[in-house]
């Protein structure tokens, strides 16, 4: 328990703006297996953030995640009946190339938190992982209050050990949008580890990064708007076009 419990400290208040971010009385994310989306990690501690492919090497995730920018596991197993996560297969596992990271760090930098990477070869597939596993299109479009949202990612779960940390996801509704800020709010259940996530439209396009928590607080998450923030969009197409 003991053991547990030190697991899910590690990975809700390492690298979340706020660890609690359930919008409603029940948590009501799913189990997924979106292999365009990994768990970011560091050594062998296998949990932190979330990343998104973008292109067959780039990658998008919080810039808040500076601390396990090593490398990210796909298509990751259950956890333990423990909670402590498991790795992934090594021919799932890609590692960041360090020399190409863009990033504005801080969970406190609302609007402005982000990070995009390149990932190297995996060494014994010897492909990139939107090679391997494709990739999503960046949207710039504006997203409306009301729009439907989807987060997914690698929080923790208090609920199911066996989920901790492993891939869930779940929907919801854009609350607010501040374009000066590049910020906007919604009601989508995420978790300590979900920082990062790639927050999609109803067309399938990311349109943000998930940064900040805080529906126990005040009733929605936060996230980086992709449209309205130069410096981000302008580190994306630097790093699309390696």
């Amino acid at each position: 328990m003991t053991k547990y419990l030190l697991i899910l400290m590690l990975c809700a208040t390492s690298f979340a703006g706020q660890p609690k971010s359930i919008c409603g009385e029940n948590d009501d994310r799913v189990l997924s297996y979106d292999i365009k989306i990994g768990r970011l990690a560091k050594g062998d501690r296998h949990m932190g953030c979330t990343v998104t492919m973008i292109s067959d090497t780039c990658g998008i995730t919080a810039g808040h995640c500076a601390p396990v920018l090593e490398y990210a596991e796909f298509d990751t197993p259950m956890s333990s009946r423990l909670g402590i996560p498991r790795a992934s297969k090594l021919s799932n596992k890609y590692y960041i190339d360090q020399k190409t990271i863009i990033k504005q760090e801080g969970s406190h930098k609302l609007g402005n938190d982000w990070a995009v990477l390149n990932f190297k070869k995996n060494k014994r597939t010897g492909m990139y992982p939107g090679e391997a596993n494709g990739y999503y299109k960046i949207g710039l479009r504006i997203p409306k209050e009301g729009e439907k949202l989807v987060i997914t990612g690698f929080g923790v779960d208090k609920v199911n050990k066996e989920k901790n940390c492993v891939q869930q996801t779940h929907y919801g509704y854009v609350k607010s949008i501040n374009r000066a800020k590049s910020l906007f709010d919604y009601d989508v259940d995420t978790m300590g580890g979900n920082s990062g996530s790639s927050i999609l439209n109803s067309k399938n396009e990311i349109i943000g990064i998930h940064t900040n928590g805080g529906c126990n607080i005040y009733g929605t998450n936060k996230g980086v708007m992709i449209r309205d923030n130069r410096m981000l969009r302008n580190a994306i197409t630097k790093c699309l076009a390696r």
